[in-house]
């Protein structure tokens, strides 16, 4: 999911969406923290890790990550700047 969230989309909705769905699940995650709600159901793969506050920390560094890059990310009618060399 970070892949995805981390490549920036041109235009339309899914440049909003990726970000998102992230917070979606950051939302769920500090709820089930919360909560005290145990939501090991082994839904991505054989890991079997308690929802911890470095959850949610990593979470939100991971949509920290995706905001910068679609921030930062070049529109697609931009272009890289001339550079001018000494001599010609």
């Amino acid at each position: 999911m970070v892949s995805r969230c981390c490549v920036p989309a041109r235009r339309g909705p899914a440049r909003s969406s990726r970000p998102a769905l992230v917070v979606v699940f950051t939302v769920a995650a500090a709820q089930a923290l919360a909560r005290d709600i145990n939501i090991d159901c082994g839904c991505f793969g054989s890991v079997r890790a308690p929802v911890t506050i470095a959850t949610i920390a990593r979470d939100l560094a991971f949509l920290a990550a995706g905001l910068a890059v679609i921030v930062l990310a070049p529109a697609a009618n931009e272009t890289a700047p001339r550079v001018e060399r000494p001599g010609g």
